[in-house]
């Protein structure tokens, strides 16, 4: 999958129109966050986690184009508040992870980013039916206010649901060689019960 082609899955599976993912597509380009270079079509170089997962917070995030790499470089980063997604840190690593696993063994019911303040959540299924959330960045609107950022007594959230992120995810894997699908799909098997992490 090249930079187009994540394009037009966004534009099929998003409400977001083909311009707007363009643009974004075009600032992350520029600022190194896309990938460059390589030629066009079939000579196109393919996308990984790592840009697809730029790609989804620039467009989780903000709401104008220009503001698409400050959103990456604001949200990648934020730390996880209480333990992070099979070992992940932060926000970005988390997604990444969760973008090369595509077989659902990982249990990703959905990833919710807030736009209010700098802060996102991995919602997954447990085994045992019930539900749990890995937090990244400032858990409450207080935190984030006192960390300098300004945010509305209101929050607003963009969601990626676990089949979209799956769906995603398969598309990334098919670029990779039949031995390293098979190291990505196995990732899942690390921990199925996530009270202990």
């Amino acid at each position: 999958m090249n930079a187009k082609d994540l394009e037009r899955f966004l534009v099929e599976h998003t409400s977001w129109s083909p311009t707007e993912i363009d643009q974004r597509a075009r600032n992350l380009r520029v600022s190194r966050m896309f990938p460059t270079g390589g030629g066009r079509g079939v000579n196109a170089p393919d996308v990984d986690s790592s840009h697809a997962a730029a790609a989804l917070i620039a467009l989780g995030v903000s709401d104008k184009a220009v503001d698409a790499v400050q959103s990456v470089v604001t949200y990648g980063p934020l730390l996880s508040v209480y333990r992070g997604f099979f070992g992940r840190e932060t926000f970005k690593g988390a997604l990444e992870l969760i973008l090369e696993s595509f077989d659902g063994k990982l249990c990703v019911d959905e990833v919710v980013i807030c736009r209010s303040w700098p802060m996102a959540k991995i919602v997954c299924k447990k085994t045992d039916g019930g539900i749990d959330a890995f937090i990244y960045g400032y858990d409450t609107a207080d935190k984030a206010i006192a960390a300098g950022f300004k945010t509305y007594t209101v929050r607003v959230e963009t969601r990626f649901g676990g089949g979209f992120l799956s769906e995603l995810a398969r598309k990334l894997c098919i670029n990779l060689p039949p031995d390293l699908q098979e190291d990505h799909a196995d990732v899942g098997e690390i921990i199925v019960d996530y009270d202990k992490l």
